[in-house]
Order: structure tokens, then sequence, then C-alpha cells
């Protein structure tokens, strides 16, 4: 969403940014079971991935909204910047933002207002940056 700051009388919605592969379990993307891989004992271990489903889908989501928002802010599209997205998610936004993008950062919500219409998201976001 984008609107005059300090206090947008009115929000725009730029770009709608959805990520399907959040709402799939698993196993409806990563058919094959995990690998194996011998020891020098001859025995075989099942290999594990490192990173759990849900938190690599957030990190490739990340990356996508970050490229967004990197192109926005080379092209001076923003001058400040405000979070809003579930815990885990920002944990992980946090983690991969680079600083120019971190500097304009005045606001974070660690909310899932995901589902909320944009009328009450905006409405939220109002109160928010009064407070």
């Amino acid at each position: 969403l984008s609107g005059d700051w300090p206090n947008p009388s009115e929000w725009n919605e730029i770009v709608d940014l959805v990520h399907s592969e959040s709402s799939l379990k698993a196993g409806e993307i990563n058919t094959d079971g995990p690998g194996t891989f011998g020891t020098v004992a001859g025995g075989h271990h099942g290999g594990q991935p490192q990173v759990d489903f849900k938190h690599q889908t957030a990190e490739h989501f990340a990356e996508e909204i970050i490229g967004h928002l990197e192109v926005g802010r080379q092209k001076n599209k923003f001058g400040k910047l405000a979070l809003i997205c579930p815990p885990l998610f920002l944990g992980v936004i946090r983690k991969k933002l680079p600083e120019p993008l971190h500097n304009l950062i005045t606001l974070e919500l660690d909310k899932d207002y995901t589902h909320m219409p944009i009328k009450e998201l905006t409405s939220i976001l109002n109160e928010s940056l009064i407070e």
C-alpha cells in the first residue's frame, strides 16, 4: 500500500503479491522422499532437509517481496516503509532485508492481516501510525 506520510488520507494498493506455495503442504510440492547417503560402515541414512518447508517457502516469498521493494527504493517510489506481516515472516524479512531498505522502516507490526480487507487494514495502519 502507498500513502502520503505521515497522515495518509487514502491508501493505494501498489501490487498484490500472492505466494501460492504458502497454502500448500510440504507433500504437495516435495514429491520425492528424503535422499539417502552411505556411511563408512556401509549403512544408509535418510537425509532430511536442513530448512523445513514452512521456512523455505517463507524465505522464497521474502526474497520476492524484497526484490519489489528494492526496485521501488531505487526508483524513489517511497521514502518510508512499514512492515506488517506475521511474526515468522517478519523475522525472515528482517534477516534478508538489505540495509538501505532497513533504514527506511518506520513501523513494524508482527500481526497476520493477510485475509483482512484492505479497508480494515488501512484503518489499523492509520491507528498504528498515530501511536
